[in-house]
């Protein structure tokens, strides 16, 4: 696609969605003539300075020769022709093409980044043994004040310092000689060099001062990095074949075409409105008015499947924008508001429930199609006045992770019961762990979920008359309430910490977080892969025998406001929302996000269809299917942010000022009350 000054157009392939070892992409070109050719490719490696990324390219299939396994792509924050085996002894290339149909693929590749990835894994995961083990005998803060005796307690202590400092120090030679500078990167790892050899001078300083942190502070820097060397960004524009190196056009635009390029685009920010994904000759035909409040990503693909899938089929148009959704209610009351907006949370779709603005969907012709791949879960959340008035897109969830590493070096087995989790704390805590239960601003949601496996809800009333009053009040409620708060009073853990780093490190090594931290931990903790797993949150034992492990879910959705039926356009929003919500449109949005973004923005999907089709492994899979299935969703209720506000308040009362948790509650539940009282008076709802 040609370039233009300021439309966004994709006229180049790779970048972030073409970096990791093993992907591929393949172009068939034609050859007028059977012979010898140059290859240059057009493009750039903007994204990691210091880091030279690799290809190893085939030509119908096979590797012409050894130097093709792995061609360099160096550091260039512009444009520029990359010529394979420019700059050697031998000079550019040469490939044998025959006469017609070519298939010419490259394939990201380490390099001669293959073996440093090796050894900085291993040191990585040794150096992280390590001080999980220091921990346990010191703990995370090591007081100055005593002798640990590092070296009688931990023997091995020296030969692993002395054997991964032997091995960085060679990881670092190879390092400069690769990218023919001492960088950023090479500094990382002489820091974790000179810092082992000085340990290996006084083993016994590990547990002084700041030195603790320091050796996790680099251990996570060497981590980090590990991510950035299996990351082989490269952004083809073109690429040529050529037998005469003077045909070969210069990659840049020149100072001239760049400089009136500049003088377009600047003039074009004073009549272009970036906020709208298409352009004006086809927003003039369009039918349906559709906002979008995520990121321009996630629009520009939304975009491309409503041009290439959707208008096609049905012929309506679509006036997609991107615009945030703070500026809803005002362009709303203006008329100036959309028909259809996506990816709302549930705060802002009540209150527009509240205010009668949005179409009822159940009503409409085809809804239970629509909704048959949703867990109930998911409609309850979208639920007021025994109404449904989105349709849910993603829906996240918590979930139990745990270092299997340290598990069995314990012998202890992941919590099934919330007394399994109690009886595991002081395991941990006896050899310097800690455990992760949510806290300060995530009361509401572990809470919520305690309550409804004790059989309990978070308010009280049925159908139209839900919401009449806080359930908090109950008995169930407020012993479920005491229950939570002991995890911080009784047994001492955090209220509130970084999770996920401390997870990482192994200092808290059991924890309860929403399951999307899965892509966090796959892709961003290459130091412990292999070592961790995730299981359903811990559950009630019911009077049967069974344990209910159900959690409460939150989710985004779509939403139709009784604007298009103003304008007649009900019917048209309605296609497209039931076109959008697809299992096969909502998979190819999924794929299409996760290729651009990486596997760490993998969606969240509601529909349990396109979740069985998303590339999890099949036993990570099945765990999330299992908790998935034990989901409740609570209906958004009028005045319902004083009950999360109370409940910070009483919980930070209780556990910072050593308040009595049921006394607190039951003082703060009248003001939940007087809240929902008066917004559903204000709201002419049922009062019983």
């Amino acid at each position: 696609m040609p370039y233009h000054p300021y439309n966004i157009v994709y006229n180049t392939i790779g970048g972030d969605n073409w970096k990791y070892s093993g992907e591929t992409i393949e172009w068939e070109i034609e050859v007028p003539e059977e012979g010898l050719y140059h290859l240059a490719f057009k493009g750039r490696q903007s994204a990691n300075r210091g880091v030279t990324s690799y290809r190893r390219l085939r030509v119908n299939g096979e590797v012409p020769f050894l130097e093709a396994e792995a061609l360099p792509f160096g550091y260039s924050a512009d444009m520029r022709n990359y010529i394979p085996g420019e700059g050697t002894e031998a000079g550019s290339y040469l490939f044998y093409l025959k006469e017609g149909r070519n298939r010419i693929s490259m394939e990201v590749v380490l390099g001669d980044f293959g073996e440093t990835y090796t050894q900085i894994s291993e040191s990585v995961m040794a150096l992280n043994d390590m001080y999980r083990k220091i921990v346990q005998i010191t703990g995370t803060v090591p007081d100055q004040y005593i002798d640990y005796e590092i070296v009688s307690k931990l023997p091995e202590f020296v030969e692993v310092a002395q054997t991964e400092a032997v091995r960085l120090r060679g990881v670092l030679e190879d390092v400069i000689a690769i990218t023919g500078e001492k960088g950023e990167n090479a500094n990382l790892v002489e820091k974790m060099v000179l810092q082992l050899e000085r340990l290996l001078e006084d083993p016994e300083q590990i547990a002084l001062g700041g030195e603790l942190g320091s050796f996790k502070s680099n251990i996570t820097s060497l981590a980090t990095w590990l991510i950035q060397i299996a990351e082989m960004p490269l952004e083809l524009d073109a690429f040529a074949l050529y037998a005469d190196e003077n045909t070969l056009k210069p990659a840049g635009a020149g100072f001239f075409k760049g400089f009136w390029n500049d003088t377009i685009r600047f003039f074009a920010t004073f009549f272009t409105d970036d906020t709208k994904v298409a352009t004006d000759e086809e927003i003039e035909t369009k039918a349906v008015k559709v906002w979008l409040a995520t990121g321009r990503d996630q629009a520009q693909v939304l975009r491309n499947l409503i041009d290439e899938r959707f208008t096609p089929e049905y012929g309506i148009g679509v006036d997609l924008e991107l615009v945030p959704l703070d500026v809803l209610v005002p362009a709303t009351l203006a008329g100036t508001g959309p028909d259809v907006v996506l990816s709302v949370d549930q705060t802002k779709m009540m209150d527009f429930a509240m205010r009668s603005s949005l179409v009822d969907l159940s009503s409409l012709k085809g809804y239970e199609e629509v909704v048959k791949d949703f867990y109930p879960s998911s409609l309850e959340s979208v639920a007021y006045q025994e109404q449904i008035f989105g349709l849910p897109e993603t829906q996240t969830f918590s979930m139990l992770f745990y270092r299997t590493d340290i598990f069995e070096s314990l012998g202890i087995r992941p919590p099934e019961t919330w007394d399994d989790y109690r009886e595991l704390i002081p395991v941990l805590q006896m050899n310097n762990y800690d455990a992760h239960m949510p806290g300060t601003g995530a009361v509401q949601p572990i809470l919520s979920s305690m309550i409804v496996q004790n059989g309990g809800d978070l308010y009280q009333g049925q159908g139209k008359s839900y919401g009449v009053a806080s359930g908090l009040s109950e008995g169930v409620a407020m012993e479920t309430f005491k229950d939570l708060t002991d995890f911080f009073t009784a047994y001492k853990l955090p209220a509130s910490m970084d999770f996920a780093n401390r997870f990482r490190t192994g200092e808290v090594p059991v924890g309860i977080a929403d399951y999307t931290e899965y892509n966090r931990f796959e892709l961003l903790a290459p130091e412990i892969k292999n070592l961790w797993s995730f299981a359903p949150v811990p559950g009630t034992v019911q009077e049967d025998g069974t344990v209910d492990n159900t959690v409460v879910c939150a989710t985004t959705q779509c939403i139709m406001l009784k604007t298009a039926q103003e304008r007649n356009r009900e019917d048209e929003a309605w296609n497209f929302m039931k076109w959008w919500m697809s299992a096969d449109i909502q998979l190819e949005y999924a794929n299409s996000i996760e290729s651009i973004l990486g596997s760490s923005a993998r969606y969240a999907t509601a529909n349990r269809e396109v979740l069985k089709r998303l590339p999890w492994a099949a036993k990570d899979l099945e765990k999330i299917e299992e908790q998935f299935a034990h989901t409740r969703g609570i209906p958004p209720v009028p005045g319902h942010y004083m009950t999360s506000r109370m409940l910070e308040y009483t919980f930070d009362a209780v556990v910072t000022n050593g308040a009595n948790p049921r006394e607190t509650l039951y003082l703060n539940i009248k003001d939940i009350n007087a809240e929902l009282k008066k917004k559903r008076a204000e709201f002419h709802l049922d009062m019983e």
